[in-house]
């Protein structure tokens, strides 16, 4: 009996050990298109966050240095967004009523300053999928960074 047992908690312990490692795994990253030491004024600052599966909703704030970036845009048919100026904010909604849904959302900055030092921050991300819903961690772009492969690409 107690054979039994212990075969059943390792058992139980093998399948936690598997979901805690697939929510792990399931990381969500940004890139973006900056690959010089410094942004000069004009530049044209693309954010994006990849999601690892398609989302059908998701929510957050993004906030920016206004004295150095304006928000210019999202191309994005079903993003919502509301430009909080006085806060620096964005407050996006992306919610697809296909249940299609989307792997990546894009926000399109200007620089209106020359800068060696800015970020974009993502904060209070929720994703939901057809299967689940779940809070990422904040995404923090920091820009400019060389980057020598041109994917761009880091983790959060």
């Amino acid at each position: 009996m107690r054979e039994i047992k212990r075969k059943i908690t390792i058992i139980i312990t093998f399948i936690f050990t598997i979901l805690i490692l697939t929510n792990i795994v399931s990381a969500e990253t940004a890139y973006g298109n900056v690959d010089s030491d410094e942004v000069e004024v004009g530049d044209e600052i693309e954010f994006t966050i990849n999601f690892d599966e398609k989302v059908i909703t998701t929510d957050f704030s993004v906030y920016f240095n206004s004295d150095k970036l304006t928000y210019l845009n999202s191309l994005m048919e079903n993003l919502k967004t509301n430009y909080i100026k006085d806060k620096s904010e964005i407050i996006c909604c992306y919610y697809d009523l296909n249940n299609i849904g989307t792997d990546k959302i894009s926000l399109k900055f200007k620089a209106i300053k020359e800068t060696n030092k800015t970020n974009i921050r993502a904060t209070n991300i929720t994703i939901r999928t057809n299967s689940r819903e779940k809070q990422i961690d904040d995404i923090v772009k920091k820009f400019p960074e060389t980057i020598k492969n041109k994917n761009y690409y880091f983790g959060d």
